[in-house]
């Protein structure tokens, strides 16, 4: 869990009808969660006290790298169909978001074949994989760009 810390407007606040909320200090309808120091700061500039609070979810950042169709070969595109995890909304863009492992998946799939030469006869497909699947690996996602 992390802690955060909320500001509590006393009665003699100088906030903003805007800027409150539950009788606590706010931003756009939302109270505001601060480190110590900058609740400190706030509390101070606005007539409260602070409160510890501890947030129960996690957040954690995920990298995703970005490749533009154009620079993949027509047969790696064509390993990746059906492999999305995500599909952009936007139907005119057509970008899709995969695990950044799908390329070792299907570098996988190929070697379970036995190297089955109608499953992927071009090397240079199997070269643009294996580069591919070197060069995601501090990634969590990728991204396939049209524009």
């Amino acid at each position: 869990m992390k802690v955060r810390y909320r500001v509590v407007l006393k009665e003699n606040n100088t906030a903003k009808d805007d800027q409150k909320k539950d009788g606590y200090l706010a931003s756009f309808g939302r109270i505001g969660s601060y480190t110590r120091g900058e609740a400190i700061k706030k509390a101070d500039m606005f007539g409260g006290e602070i409160e510890r609070v501890e947030e129960t979810f996690i957040i954690t950042d995920a990298k995703m790298a970005q490749i533009h169709e154009n620079n993949l070969l027509k047969g790696v595109l064509k390993e990746l169909k059906g492999r999305e995890q995500f599909e952009d909304t936007e139907d005119t863009l057509g970008e899709r978001i995969y695990n950044a492992d799908v390329f070792e998946q299907i570098l996988s799939e190929i070697g379970e074949d036995g190297g089955n030469p109608f499953r992927v006869k071009d090397k240079k497909v199997i070269d643009q994989l294996e580069e591919l699947a070197d060069a995601l690996g501090e990634y969590q996602y990728v991204q396939i760009t049209v524009i």
